[in-house]
């Protein structure tokens, strides 16, 4: 279960193609600093699945276009392109140099997607963190493969640096181990269910105060219960009551509805006389006092003759020279005499037509009025009667069918509360346990497997002339090496390397065998460091390896084959008859003669 690496490219317009061949079994790459060799493992990472694209370098200005071209376990080619700026990718079928039209390419844009399927790891669960699951990621079978020279040479131990992760890596290396995923491990809590669960609490405990202040002092639900019986057959025994003489009453209560609704309409129309009433009374007073008004204007047309003219009061103009006065326009004593009568006689004719119509209104609400009486005088005699009848069959209750009635809500109301109140207690009881952090106890049964592991490590590492191949054993905690009783980490980092390098290769060749979840190869930069590269020390240097075991690595590399892939970068060459038995790559470097790089 894996894949094996076949090309690595980059591209971009007007651009030579850059590109590395992994065919092989092994796969060496070989060349100084900054040619681009670390830079090739943060391409396969990137075209696995990472978020982070491969760190910038010399000469790649202008290359925007990754493709890797690999095959399953079966055969069977593909190739995904995914550009450097990031976003999706795409994936065909078979080996291409060139993307396809998208029509042609796999459903699938998400290479965690891909990946996953065409491994048929889709439904594996890990545990991810404490009282978390999930399925497993592209990113858990690159953590296990693909190694810069940070992680090569990091102390973070194989599970990585960052806490976050450490759950989810343990519980990946154990799948590889063992095939066996996390579906069956029953969680403890987390973080976030216990604050989920207490935030439950919080509010049922709000909820049942609410309750409880609701119910009333000295509550008993045998007491209310036997109160509310009581209530039933009460109301009971006033409906038979009330059913015997139903005909009766129900005539009655029809009478009575239909006296109420002519009440109502007489009401409404004494409510309209009186207001009518009310409007000719202000009307009748208006003309009153337009009477009084003209009765002035006449008695001043009697002596308005008797007057001499007056020379005007503000400009003292007399008479004579005024328009008016000459035009003759000024009306005489007699004119104005003249229409004031006209005047006056109009408005009498109109409030002798109004006092007959107030007269008629008047009439019309003491007939309205009289009707008003006698119906309620009738509605009071209907109800006496409704009354006499219901009080002839009263029961020994003293209570009133409608008070009854409230009563029974009531006690229903209370019982209703404290069945919700008895609810949420349950609730709460059951809530509480889940507020305390529970751990997941977790078992892993891998013993035979962990020591097939470590005994293909220690055969590694002696074949390449280790002497701390002699005494591994493995950290339970760490899920790392101890060699000679110490942590892997503790070791000076070229030692380091190298036991990662036999570790990382002894857990795919494992995982492969037993077709458990795996990448399918490793690339690995760095393994091996030696006093000849004076970017990591010099001879003597307790953090390189002597050289015997370098030219040992190289000469095991040489006849390694598999199961799975090997792809090694490093500085320096082995020796010249050992290459020539190794598939590589060789970059040079600015001054050398032949390929000077990843980039051309």
């Amino acid at each position: 279960m894996g894949i094996r690496a076949i090309r690595l490219a980059v591209s971009g317009p007007n651009k030579e193609i850059a590109d590395v061949d992994f065919s092989q079994h092994s796969n060496l790459i070989l060349g100084p600093s900054d040619t681009g060799k670390s830079y090739i493992v943060g391409c396969l990472k990137y075209a696995l699945g990472s978020d982070k694209a491969p760190k910038q370098i010399k000469h790649a200005s202008g290359y925007d276009l990754l493709s890797f071209q690999f095959a399953t376990s079966n055969g069977e080619p593909f190739t995904i392109f995914r550009s450097l700026s990031g976003g999706d990718s795409l994936f065909f079928k078979g080996c291409h140099d060139t993307p396809l039209s998208e029509r042609e390419a796999l459903t699938s844009h998400d290479v965690n997607d891909f990946l996953l399927n065409l491994l048929d790891l889709k439904n594996k669960q890990l545990v991810k963190a404490a009282g978390k699951k999930g399925n497993i990621t592209a990113g858990d079978l690159r953590h296990f493969s693909l190694f810069t020279e940070a992680d090569t040479l990091s102390e973070g131990g194989l599970l990585g640096t960052e806490v976050v992760h450490k759950t989810r890596y343990n519980s990946a290396f154990y799948l590889m181990m063992t095939g066996v995923d996390d579906t069956a491990v029953v969680l403890g809590s987390n973080k976030d269910d216990v604050l989920r669960e207490k935030g439950k609490l919080m509010g049922l405990e709000e909820a049942i105060n609410s309750l409880q202040a609701e119910l009333p002092e000295g509550f008993d639900e045998a007491e209310v219960r036997t109160l509310l019986e009581k209530i039933d057959n009460q109301i009971n025994a006033n409906q038979n009551i009330l059913r015997e003489h139903s005909v009766e009453l129900n005539k009655l209560s029809s009478k009575m509805s239909s006296v109420g609704r002519e009440l109502l309409s007489y009401g409404g129309l004494r409510t309209s006389a009186l207001e009518t009433l009310e409007r000719f009374h202000l009307l009748d007073s208006k003309y009153q006092s337009d009477l009084e008004r003209l009765e002035l204007i006449r008695t001043a047309a009697s002596v308005f003759d008797a007057f001499t003219p007056q020379p005007c009061t503000l400009c003292n103009t007399p008479a004579s020279e005024q328009v008016k006065f000459n035009d003759g326009q000024l009306p005489s004593a007699e004119q104005m005499a003249i229409s004031a009568n006209a005047e006056y006689g109009k408005i009498e004719a109109l409030r002798l037509g109004l006092n007959a119509a107030t007269n008629d209104i008047g009439t019309e609400l003491f007939s309205v009025e009289a009707t008003i009486r006698t119906l309620k005088e009738e509605q009071s005699q209907l109800a006496a009667r409704h009354a006499e009848i219901v009080n002839q069959h009263k029961s020994p209750i003293s209570h009133e069918l409608s008070t009854l009635t409230e009563m029974h809500s009531e006690y229903v109301s209370q019982l209703k509360t404290y069945e919700k109140l008895q609810q949420f207690t349950a609730m709460r009881k059951s809530i509480e346990p889940n507020t305390k952090k529970t751990k997941t106890k977790i078992t892993r049964n891998a013993s035979d497997e962990l020591s097939s592991i470590i005994s293909r490590v220690q055969n590694i590492l002696g074949d390449w002339g280790l002497d701390e191949a002699r005494q591994v054993s493995f950290d339970e905690v760490t899920c790392d090496l101890r060699l000679l009783e110490s942590p892997r980490t503790s070791y000076g980092k070229g030692k380091r390397a190298i036991f990662l390098s036999a570790y990382s290769i002894a857990v795919m060749e494992h995982a492969l065998q037993i077709q458990s979840p795996h990448l399918g190869f490793v690339a690995i930069d760095s393994p091996v460091l030696t006093y000849r590269d004076p970017k990591y020390g010099k001879s003597g240097d307790e953090n390189i390896v002597p050289v015997k075991v370098a030219d040992k690595f190289f000469s095991w590399m040489a006849d390694w084959r598999g199961p799975g892939q090997l792809v090694v970068l490093e500085n320096e060459e082995p020796s010249v008859d050992v290459l020539k038995l190794i598939p590589h790559t060789l970059f040079v470097g600015p001054h050398g003669e032949g390929r000077r790089g990843f980039y051309p």
